[in-house]
């Protein structure tokens, strides 16, 4: 009675696929440079921190 319907099927529209690859590596892009500042940033403080730690412990072993 009311005509099949038609699947959507995301490669016959390329541009919007292309669009939503470009997209998707632009998320991950700017993912990983936040990761980056973000563990690097803390790797700089637990650096700071263990130093810090082993001047406290040599400090009060040789007090």
């Amino acid at each position: 009675m009311y005509g099949r319907r038609r699947k959507y099927i995301p490669w016959r529209q390329p541009f919007l696929l292309l669009i939503s690859g470009i997209g998707f590596v632009l998320l991950l892009l700017i993912l990983s440079k936040i990761l980056f500042v973000l563990f690097y940033l803390f790797g700089g403080v637990l650096l700071i921190a263990i130093i810090l730690w082993f001047l406290w412990r040599w400090w009060l072993w040789y007090r």
